[in-house]
């Protein structure tokens, strides 16, 4: 049963399969970064820049714990409230001699 894949005879070989490998798991991921251009973001781009899962973003904003634009029933997020609301939200590092900053 042959797959197409043939054992590496040498090291070179190795590294050049492994490098392979890398180009094809790193290449999608540039894909997918979000424009920084762009003020409304779609609820993955938001997702790429909170760090939260798509569903995630659905149930803050069902919940309205989440500045966010509906324009016939889609959901978009502006960029510089997104970005007020994660600092807005944000609390300080704790000083572990001096308690809370």
């Amino acid at each position: 049963m042959k797959i197409g894949y043939r054992a590496p005879d040498k090291l070179d070989d190795v590294v050049n399969v492994l490098q392979q490998i890398n180009q094809k798991l790193t290449r999608p991921m540039a894909e997918k970064l979000p424009t920084v251009d762009k003020r409304l973001l779609n609820v993955r781009e938001a997702s790429i820049l909170t760090g939260f899962a798509v569903g995630t973003l659905y149930n803050l904003a069902s919940c309205k714990k989440i500045p966010v634009v509906r324009i016939n029933r889609k959901l978009l997020f502006d960029r510089i409230k997104i970005e007020g609301w994660i600092s807005n939200n944000s609390i300080q590092a704790r000083d572990r001699n001096r308690g809370y900053i």
